[in-house]
Parts: C-alpha cells; sequence; structure tokens
C-alpha cells in the first residue's frame, strides 16, 4: 500500500478491517512488517478469504494476529497497543453505521494509538463526505499524485 512506501520502518501494523484481504497481503508479505494485527467484525471473513493464496499467506503467517471484534471498541478495549500504520478502506460514510468510523472521536482513537511518526492510512470513496478532523492527517487523492494535509 501507499503508507507502506511513505513509512520508513512500519514495524508494527494495525488492519480495521479484512475486505478482500490484498491490502493486509501485501502489508504481511513486507518484510520490515514484524506483526500485523488485523480485527475484522464478520468473523467467517477469515474462512472464505483462507480459500485464496493471499488469504492463506495471511492465515499461515506467524506474524498476523487476527482478532474479531468491531475495529472501535477493539482501539477502547487495548489502549496499551502501539502501532506504525493504521490501515483503513471502510464502507462509504453514508452506509449504516460507517459513518462513525469517519468521526473525530474515532480518528482520535486511532491517532492516540499510533507511535511517533505514525501514520493513519484512511481510504475513503469520497474525501469530501468525510468529516474534516482537527489534527493533521496526511492524505493522498485517488490517483495517488498530490499529498497534503486535512
Amino acid at each position: 500500500t501507499t503508507a507502506l512506501a511513505v513509512h520508513p520502518n512500519p514495524s508494527r501494523v494495525l488492519c480495521i478491517g479484512l475486505g478482500d484481504g490484498h491490502m493486509a497481503a501485501t502489508v504481511a508479505d513486507d518484510p520490515r512488517v514484524k506483526e500485523l494485527v488485523i480485527v475484522e467484525l464478520n468473523a467467517s471473513l477469515r474462512q472464505v478469504l483462507g480459500r485464496t493464496a493471499q488469504g492463506k499467506l495471511l492465515i499461515d503467517s506467524p506474524k498476523v494476529r487476527h482478532e474479531v471484534a468491531d475495529g472501535r471498541r477493539w482501539l477502547i478495549s487495548n489502549s496499551d497497543e502501539r502501532f506504525d500504520l493504521i490501515l483503513m478502506w471502510p464502507l462509504h460514510a453514508a452506509h449504516a453505521h460507517s459513518g462513525s468510523l469517519f468521526s473525530l472521536e474515532f480518528l482520535s482513537l486511532c491517532r492516540d494509538r499510533l507511535t511517533d511518526g505514525g501514520i493513519l492510512f484512511l481510504r475513503t470513496v469520497d474525501a469530501y463526505s468525510t468529516a474534516r478532523c482537527r489534527w493533521p492527517v496526511k492524505w493522498v487523492d485517488q490517483s495517488m499524485r498530490s499529498w497534503g494535509t486535512v
């Protein structure tokens, strides 16, 4: 992912939501990553993805830890955890209950779980429909051509 290219030493990575497994598999395959924690609400998704090559990589990798939980609740319950990267590609903010993943409260939880120099990589379909936050966030536009701060 783009976040791997930007962070100089992404040793610990948190992936909130497994999706199709591609983003997590890319992270697990990076030799700089020592631990990847995947927090996924849907318990059966891991088994479904396990039928694919990238899913098998995630299941078999000793550096991957799977947590079946709601991302927000997991962050609250694991306040001692810190990550170099937090990656998310949630549903569009207009979908049922996913809007809370774009709230200032949730983004603050993510910020508090980052190491110094850590990066939150939040991919969204429409950056203009997500809430603006009050702390610096690096972003890259859909074409991956430019960086900015929200």
